[in-house]
């Protein structure tokens, strides 16, 4: 597993690369997964099969573009798009559920995003959405020093905002910054939540934030830290938020993202590795 480097030292940056690097060392103390988020653990089942149209067709292809490894199938009548993962052995299996048609697949974000990106586009979004999860839970479960960790210590909101920024970012790397993917996103959360009354949707001003910390991005391993990095930006932001907003909302996101650190690493500790985190996990189901 990579460093969780999100930043690279720049003049701008390097105070926050050298707080990521000692992100490594604030997980020892993370949560155990009775925290904020239910854990994703898949065990093996089946589930009816849809017909994808030609966006999810497109979609599934650049989710074994983003992980070979991907299992994908539809659903014959439900709408959405989940993703759980399951370890086999000492590697993570990212498996999706997703509706076989784009205008199930984003319900009820696509009524804000049609218009603004193709459906082909908003189709690639919901599906590397979902690999994002899945990538951060890897991150989480394979930490550079061999231990393990479960992402559900971070809250849903800043897994979710995590999962976008994931997405965000592999769609740009792909089709180019011209598509205006991040504008759209970003915009049609903040719509959805305003609209639906639906906090999970609150995502988009995290997003929005957190993306400034993410200055690169030439490949997966580049949206993966990226992901990170929201993750415990959209925590600090959270946190800053009950206190009062001790900084001003137009303060470098590395402060806030410091606050997050801090705050995820006072909750706990990891796993010795991953098998000890299965048998945990098992243990309690």
């Amino acid at each position: 597993m990579r460093s969780f480097q999100v930043l690279r030292p720049t003049p701008s940056s390097t105070a926050v690369a050298a707080t990521i690097v000692q992100t490594l060392v604030a997980l020892q103390v993370l949560a155990a997964p009775a925290a904020n988020a239910e854990t994703r653990e898949a065990t093996p089942f089946a589930v009816p099969s849809g017909s994808p149209d030609e966006y999810m067709r497109a979609a599934a292809q650049f989710a074994r573009q983003l992980d070979p490894n991907v299992e994908i199938s539809y659903w014959g009548s439900e709408t959405g798009a989940l993703s759980l993962s399951r370890i086999e052995g000492g590697a993570i299996k990212c498996i999706l559920r997703v509706s076989p048609k784009i205008s199930d697949a984003l319900r009820p974000l696509n009524r804000f995003l049609s218009g603004r990106i193709d459906p082909r586009t908003q189709a690639l979004f919901a599906i590397s959405h979902e690999i994002g999860h899945c990538k951060l839970r890897n991150a989480f479960l394979k930490l550079v020093d061999g231990r393990a960790a479960d992402a559900s210590v971070l809250p849903s909101l800043a897994q979710e905002a995590a999962a976008d920024a994931y997405g965000i970012l592999s769609i740009e790397r792909s089709l180019g910054e011209s598509v205006p993917i991040r504008q759209a996103i970003i915009v049609s959360r903040m719509l959805a939540a305003a609209v639906f009354r639906d906090t999970a949707h609150t995502t988009g001003r995290y997003v929005s934030e957190g993306l400034r910390l993410c200055h690169y991005n030439h490949n997966d391993a580049d949206a993966v830290q990226c992901a990170i990095a929201t993750a415990y930006f959209t925590v600090g932001r959270i946190s800053t938020d009950e206190q009062g907003a001790p900084f001003a909302l137009d303060s470098a996101p590395e402060f806030i993202y410091d606050v997050g650190v801090h705050k995820v690493a006072a909750t706990g500790k990891p796993y010795v590795d991953i098998s000890h985190y299965k048998a945990q996990f098992y243990e309690r189901i």
